[in-house]
């Protein structure tokens, strides 16, 4: 290929990831509503904390379920035409959220959501980027994703504050809110459809297609696919329950709502291209996992804290200084969750189906979390119920750090024996 053809291949590369970026931002606005808003959803909508818990876990079963198959449609069809029909229908979904449906609708709609940002979504992101990046630099491809991601989301979920915050009337706000996420989501799908090709299908690539049956008992045989699903577990248990921060603020450090969802803006989205491009960059310069394991350190650290030093209205600058150490480190470890394929030597060619079982494990928190912690907080009001909160993440940091050592171990044997073969070849 000639320069000029490196060249346009390099740049429509990057505009990919850009779009790939910018939409798996907007996609999780949605279902993810109640990180910003959670008292404005818990008003508006009239559900209990514990309501809105089984509303996020009926989305968490549904995704469950579909990571495994949607990493075998990602093995087999193009990401134009699965992301941009994911893109598509949860705008489309967002435009019946803004009309406030009665709760079982909810529930319904958070299933349809858990469909659509999962079984076309989740694995073809996922091949997609991988694609994007050389072996030596899925850190910083994967880094980036998470990075410009952040950025993006950022903005958005800045504006939709500012926007919210003009509304005196708080369910007015959150209505104009929910429409402006499903517009972005409209663009991101006609967006992916213009500058995404299909001609790497992989159905019709027959020397890269490997039959169904074999790609998932080549994944399942591979010890790392189920380490890097542990360690995710792990990681994403603890990073969910940082989503208490925002009732933790209003209620136990006494700031506004609209503070709450500044606050939960900037830990959710603003945080994220630091943590995530740093994880990356240093993942590739010295190894994922390493990197990972000071991550998990770092969060266990920061739970200590809030625990041994609880939040109040006097001590607010110690509590944003510690959740913004606590994400730096949250998303250097999701900056890294998938560039542990690589270190773990995971084949290209069934990325999607390993991704599929690495994600049915990672992201199984999402059934159960989010209820069992809105019974917490509704049986433990006040500062009892967070603390309990901040012990489950602990837990999980705990254990995503013996996993990731476990994996670490693993790859550096993996990493000898293949060194060994190749001397004596």
């Amino acid at each position: 290929m000639s320069d000029r053809g490196n060249h346009e291949y390099s740049s429509i590369r990057w505009l990919q990831l850009a779009i790939l970026a910018g939409g798996a931002g907007a996609i999780y606005f949605l279902p993810y509503l109640r990180s910003s808003f959670y008292d404005s959803m818990i008003k508006s909508l009239g559900l209990t904390n514990t309501q809105l818990g089984v509303i996020q876990s009926m989305y968490g079963v549904f995704t469950i379920l579909c990571y495994f198959p949607g990493g075998w449609l990602a093995d087999r069809f193009s990401p134009r035409k699965m992301l941009t029909f994911s893109f598509i229908s949860t705008g489309i979904g967002g435009l019946w959220y803004a009309q406030f449906p009665s709760y079982p609708q909810l529930i319904i709609l958070h299933i349809f959501f858990g469909i659509t940002t999962t079984l076309t979504f989740w694995a073809a992101m996922i091949k997609a980027a991988r694609q994007c990046a050389s072996p030596d630099s899925q850190g910083k491809v994967f880094g980036l994703l998470e990075g410009i991601r952040r950025v993006l989301s950022t903005v958005i979920g800045l504006g939709t504050v500012a926007l919210f915050a003009k509304f005196a009337n708080e369910a007015m706000g959150l209505r104009a809110v929910i429409y402006t996420y499903s517009a972005v989501l409209l663009l991101a799908g006609t967006l992916t459809w213009l500058f995404f090709e299909d001609e790497r299908e992989i159905s019709k690539d027959k020397h890269n297609q490997v039959s169904g049956l074999k790609s998932f008992i080549m994944a399942f045989k591979i010890p790392a696919v189920w380490l890097i699903g542990a360690i995710i577990f792990c990681a994403y248990c603890s990073y969910s329950l940082a989503d208490y921060l925002t009732p933790y603020f209003t209620n136990i450090c006494g700031v506004s709502a609209a503070i709450g969802a500044a606050l939960a803006t900037v830990r959710t989205y603003a945080i994220g291209p630091v943590g995530a491009i740093a994880g990356g960059t240093l993942g590739d310069k010295f190894s994922s996992s390493g990197v990972m394991i000071f991550g998990f350190l770092i969060t266990i650290l920061c739970n200590v804290l809030y625990l041994v030093v609880p939040g109040t209205p006097q001590l607010l600058l110690y509590v944003i200084t510690n959740m913004l150490v606590m994400m730096t480190a949250h998303f250097a470890l999701r900056g890294l969750y998938y560039a542990l394929l690589e270190e773990g030597k995971v084949p290209m060619v069934i990325t999607g189906t390993a991704t599929g079982i690495i994600a049915t494990v990672g992201y199984m928190p999402d059934a159960f979390i989010w209820t069992i912690a809105g019974k917490i907080l509704d049986k433990n009001p006040g500062l009892a119920g967070f603390n309990t909160i901040f012990m489950i993440a602990i837990a999980a940091g705990v254990a995503g750090l013996i996993f990731t050592l476990i994996f670490r171990q693993l790859a550096v044997k993996q990493k000898d024996r293949l060194q060994n073969v190749a001397v004596t070849n």
